[in-house]
């Protein structure tokens, strides 16, 4: 046993907290169409909302907010499950009780509606399977699919990615780095042999709030 294991929460929590990290995120990470519409000079993190505890036992979040073009206000929710497998449930009831509670906090503040968007940063040892929300709900004719709600999340599956696709779509970034400890974090020995190329020497300063 590891006498020192790596907390993932608590790394993806202290780095994700840096404006820019989570900047990079999102102009690396989410398609240049829905990026197009963000103010990202804007980007700002959030206090989270309260939810679930027994859905926050496998993840972290954290929440960052921006401007649509249009200016309506826009959360980014990263929600980071760092389980050693895939849970047992669909993510989109965790992601159903974050846009709850958001909207909730709306109403009572008297404010319109935010577009929620949730952002799923994964790292287990499987890979992911992305499933459909209908299918937790198993010989649900097709009549009622109109009433069950099914939307997306764009995910980001670590296991799923070598190293090298890491870096290249952050070349040079602290986020390729971030990345790379992550997927990495149970694998003490492959830091003794890559520590060059995790730990890369980034130039730049980093706003933390």
């Amino acid at each position: 046993m590891n006498k020192y294991p790596f907390r993932h929460d608590h790394f993806f929590k202290h780095f994700f907290q840096i404006r820019q990290l989570a900047l990079e995120h999102v102009e690396d990470y989410v398609s240049p169409e829905l990026v197009s519409h963000m103010d990202l000079s804007s980007l700002a993190l959030l206090p989270t909302v309260a939810v679930d505890d027994e859905l926050q036992e496998s993840r972290s979040d954290l929440a960052y907010g921006c401007r649509l073009g249009n200016g309506r206000n826009l959360l980014l929710a990263l929600l980071h499950e760092h389980k050693s497998e895939q849970p047992e449930y669909d993510i989109r009831l965790q992601i159903n009780d974050y846009r709850s509670a958001t909207w909730l906090l709306d109403l009572q503040q008297k404010q319109p509606l935010t577009f929620v968007l949730p952002l799923v940063i994964y790292n287990g040892k499987a890979k992911w399977k992305k499933r459909r929300f209908r299918d937790s709900f198993p010989g649900l004719p097709d009549e009622f699919l109109p009433f069950l709600g099914e939307f997306d999340y764009l995910l980001l599956d670590l296991p799923g990615m070598s190293d090298e696709e890491i870096i290249k779509r952050s070349p040079g970034k602290m986020l390729a780095s971030a990345f790379l400890a992550l997927k990495h974090g149970r694998e003490p020995e492959y830091f003794r042999k890559n520590f060059a190329k995790v730990f890369i020497l980034h130039q730049g300063k980093f706003q933390t709030f």
